[in-house]
Formats: structure tokens, sequence, C-alpha cells
């Protein structure tokens, strides 16, 4: 009789907590939530933006987690706008962009809302997923080639010419610089200026021209003046010859 007891009372609380763990599940009073993809079709590589519409009563806010598709690649964490409805109630709509490499159906399957009310009560319930077919780009049995899409555009990347134009700036300067280089090759080093040769006799006349013209008007000055000529003419004798002939009298240099 006692394990009779236990076990009706065990059942009975098991019964009694099923109506509480369904209405967990369900939305709330005022609550409709409706899921779809923009567009019905796509192609591969195609993005498909997903949109969850929840019309509610200001009373209640909503929020929708990110649905994980396994199909695809998620590209944001979700945008979400609120707005308020003629009716008073408000409408939030929370939009999921994907990238699709994958061909054949994909279901976004249940998609998770959460709410909350203003006394702090809430749950979640599942709003029904929607479906998106991804075609291939050539039908079956077209051998046409297509052309492939364009690159996706990045902001603030430099025109599509600056990274010729900059090559071709470089090939001209090395240009420049070698026409240069050839230039001064070609030159080559100025040649050295000839210098006329300083010989002895050179020397002899330049001193003589200098007294030649000289002006003599007293005695003192002829002396002077055949003293140097003298003079020029031994120091001429003694580099030309190779001997002193500064210390040698006029009669032992007559006899040289």
């Amino acid at each position: 009789r006692r394990l009779a007891f236990v076990l009706s009372v065990v059942v009975g609380l098991a019964l009694a907590g099923l109506p509480a763990a369904a209405s967990a599940q369900q939305a709330p009073d005022g609550v409709t939530a409706v899921v779809r993809f923009t567009e019905s079709n796509a192609t591969i590589g195609d993005r498909a933006t997903l949109v969850v519409r929840i019309e509610h009563p200001d009373s209640i806010v909503v929020t929708v987690p990110l649905p994980e598709i396994a199909d695809a690649e998620v590209l944001n964490d979700g945008e979400t706008i609120t707005s308020t409805l003629p009716d008073g109630r408000q409408a939030t709509e929370t939009t999921f962009l994907y990238q699709l490499f994958n061909l054949g159906p994909i279901e976004s399957g249940p998609v998770p809302v959460r709410w909350i009310q203003e006394d702090g009560t809430g749950g979640e319930f599942a709003a029904p997923g929607a479906q998106i077919t991804v075609l291939s780009v050539r039908q079956p049995g077209d051998e046409a080639l297509r052309p492939l899409k364009p690159p996706l555009a990045i902001e603030g990347a430099p025109p599509a010419w600056l990274l010729p134009g900059a090559i071709l700036l470089g090939a001209l300067v090395l240009v420049a610089l070698a026409v240069l280089g050839v230039r001064r090759l070609r030159r080559g080093e100025p040649e050295a200026e000839e210098r006329p040769v300083d010989t002895p006799e050179q020397s002899a006349r330049e001193r003589l021209a200098v007294v030649q013209h000289a002006r003599l008007p007293e005695e003192a000055e002829f002396q002077r003046f055949y003293g140097t000529i003298a003079a020029v003419v031994r120091e001429y004798l003694a580099a030309r010859f190779g001997f002193n002939a500064t210390a040698l009298t006029s009669r032992e240099l007559e006899a040289r």
C-alpha cells in the first residue's frame, strides 16, 4: 500500500507539471511570429536574408537569438527594428544575413523567440521556420559558358589604374637613370690642361725680359742692371750644365 501511494504521488506531480511545460513552449497571448526568407530561390554563393517578424503588445519585450543554419554561412548577428502598429501593438523585425553554398532546399528550422513581460515573467517559444531553394547557375544540359560574377567592391580601395600607373612611372624613372649613367660614361673625365714646362731657358728669358724694359736714370742702376744679367746667366748655366757657376770668377767661368 505504501508503494502504491508513492507511485500515485509521483504520477500526480508529473501530470501537474505537464501543462506548465507545454505553456513554456507556446507564445503568450497577443504574440505572433512569422519567419520568412525575402527570396524563395537563390543561386549558389548568393546572399539570403532571413526576416523574423513578431507582433506583440507593448508590455512585452521580445528578442530573437541567432538561428544557426547548417548549410549557410552567417554574415551578421542580426539587426532589429521595432515599430508601432495602427492598433497600438508593436512589430519587432530582426533581419539575419547568410551566404549559401549548397544546392537544394535549405531550411532555417524552428526559430527561438524569447519574451519577457513587465511583471518579470517570461519564456521562450519556437516560431515555424522558413525554406529557401538554392539553384545551380547552369541548367541540366546547358553547356554554354557563363561569365564569372564580378568581385565585390571594397570601400576605400585605390582606383584600378593606380597600380599600373605606379609601375609605369617606376619603369620610366629607371630608364631615365640608365640614360643619364650612359651619358656620364661616354663623357669620361676631362683631359688635363697641358702646361708649359718650366725649363732653365724659359726661366732665364722671363727674368731678362723684366730687366730689358727697366729705366736706368742713374749710374747705380747700370751696375744693378748688368749685375742682374750676370746673375741670370750664372744661374742658367748652373741649372743647364750642373755646376755651381755663381761660385766661379769670370775668368774661371770663361775657362769652363
